[in-house]
């Protein structure tokens, strides 16, 4: 396609209010984003609802309480303050057993911990890693940025159009749900694990319990059968905590500069 061609329809776009342009806080990179934040917010709202269809919420106060202390200290501190955050413990309905570990964060501002992470997690520190991660996400919009390329802006927009979702729009919406708590890419992953060490310093987390949570799920790989979830979930280990150890040691060199 002629890149004049490319560029002016872009620049349409973005002109009839449908895209705005966004940069990452990380790179610098640009991407185009076709939910606003407003939009954003209703998605997430939407897929929250479909959380609690799914899981059952822990309401033991103890466990809410600290979750969410850890998890607003971290928003204190993030880039992205004009959302309401939510932070929430789930567990598996049925089955509980075959339930692995694993957090994930919704558009919006929503983010789950599943208590068999939770269970996995000896220290705040390491709580705060995962939180800080998922929280990164969210600041990043990487979930949003997912979506729209795994199923298509039309097909967000057709959830949010939805008053009372019929079936093939309850359908999108799990396959939206699925999306959302599985892996990003390998770069995403990374980029969310450098922010969320940045956050974690900046309240006083040990960032390197970003690393022993993250042996803590390789040695729960090692030691259980491999399944499907294992090979999509939480790839490149050895590579992000690599990247940790850089990205530790260069906030520590920032720091005494």
């Amino acid at each position: 396609m002629n890149f004049k061609l490319l560029n002016y329809l872009l620049f349409s776009v973005i002109l009839s209010g449908c895209a705005s342009v966004e940069y990452n806080i990380l790179t610098g990179k640009q991407h185009l984003a076709f939910i606003s934040d407003e939009k954003e917010i209703k998605l997430g709202r939407r897929l929250a609802q479909q959380v609690e269809k799914e899981f059952k919420i822990i309401k033991d106060p103890r466990i809410r309480d600290r979750v969410n202390k850890i998890g607003y200290s971290l928003v204190d501190v993030c880039d992205r303050k004009g959302l309401v955050y939510h932070f929430e413990v789930i567990t598996a309905k049925k089955n509980k057993e075959k339930e692995e570990p694993n957090a994930f964060a919704l558009p919006g501002g929503y983010i789950y911990i599943n208590q068999k992470l939770l269970d996995m997690l000896d220290t705040d520190d390491e709580v705060a890693a995962v939180l800080a991660h998922e929280l990164s996400h969210i600041v990043l919009r990487h979930n949003i940025l997912k979506l729209q390329e795994a199923i298509g802006t039309q097909a967000l927009l057709a959830i949010l159009a939805s008053q009372a979702p019929d079936a093939h729009t309850v359908k999108k919406i799990q396959v939206a749900l699925i999306l959302m708590m599985l892996n990003y890419s390998k770069e995403r992953e990374t980029e969310a694990d450098r922010l969320g060490i940045r956050y974690m310093e900046k309240t006083g987390y040990d960032p390197r319990a970003m690393i022993t949570v993250l042996k803590k799920l390789q040695d729960y790989q090692f030691h259980s059968p491999i399944r499907e979830y294992h090979l999509h979930s939480h790839p490149y280990l050895d590579e992000r905590i690599n990247v940790i150890k850089s990205e530790i040691e260069l906030q520590k060199n920032i720091k005494n500069d």
